[in-house]
């Protein structure tokens, strides 16, 4: 058996992804995934070992504007170029957890005739997966009321699944943790994060927080701040007055792909 797995933009799509398409691996299924060109994906997949291909992307703003018509454009082209990887594969599945890229790879799915299967995992489903209802043949959900969100009459069938956990997350234990990230077992550990992605609040608010536990090392502080954000946040914490080289025990990284 072998299927296409798409979704990224964001860990929340990619990581749901990455659990089901090891569970399908095991089982002896040959897995190919698709994602965005420039898209965080392309930073976690390959790296996992799974055979990865990228097309041509972008969002969708919500207002008429020239930008609109050049993502459209660019989906365009992302959707033919998903079509001939398709056809070129041959899967018996395709499967999207959402983010813009899954788009045009589950819509070329659905014209190829191909099962489809999306999986929404918050109550408000997103957008993609929204216009993307209409068409599958099935959709997942981690909650069970996100069914009321979706379009109505339409012909999918709804399974509640849950979030798919990726066996590292359930199998990790506390002190295998505390090695692969350099950590004191005798300190109580604050980690700092947005999402994938970051937030700029946080890290903002973060500046503040560095001062406050200058002087008690009885703690220790892991800060993801996402990678575009990574230089701006060293330089504001250096224009604050702290030499973050002068802490072992803060740990500021753009991004941790081991949660």
């Amino acid at each position: 058996m072998k299927t296409i797995v798409t979704g990224g933009g964001t860990g929340g799509h990619i990581y749901p992804a990455l659990a089901v398409l090891r569970a399908l691996q095991a089982k002896g299924w040959k897995i190919l995934y698709l994602g965005s060109k420039g898209g965080l994906e392309g930073d976690i997949i390959p790296a996992e070992g799974i055979d990865y291909q990228e097309v041509n992307v972008a969002p969708l703003p919500r207002k008429i504007s020239l930008k609109l018509i050049n993502s459209t454009l660019k989906t365009t082209v992302g959707l033919f170029q998903a079509r001939k990887i398709i056809k070129r594969f041959k899967p018996d599945l395709v499967l999207g957890t959402g983010g813009f890229v899954a788009g045009p790879v589950v819509l070329a799915a659905t014209m190829l005739k191909i099962p489809t299967l999306i999986h929404e995992q918050n109550v408000y489903p997103g957008f993609t997966n929204k216009v993307l209802a209409r068409r599958v043949n099935a959709i997942a959900l981690n909650f069970a009321d996100a069914k009321q969100y979706f379009p109505k009459k339409i012909k999918a069938i709804y399974k509640v699944t849950g979030n798919p956990i990726r066996e590292v997350i359930i199998n990790t234990d506390r002190f295998e943790g505390l090695k692969n990230l350099s950590l004191e077992a005798n300190k109580k550990t604050l980690l700092v994060f947005g999402g994938s992605q970051g937030s700029m609040s946080i890290n903002k608010a973060m500046v503040d927080l560095y001062h406050y536990y200058k002087e008690d090392f009885t703690i220790q502080i892991i800060h993801i701040t996402g990678k575009k954000n990574y230089q701006l946040v060293l330089t504001e914490i250096k224009k604050s007055g702290i030499d973050i080289e002068d802490y072992d025990n803060y740990q500021i990284i753009p991004y941790l792909s081991h949660m």
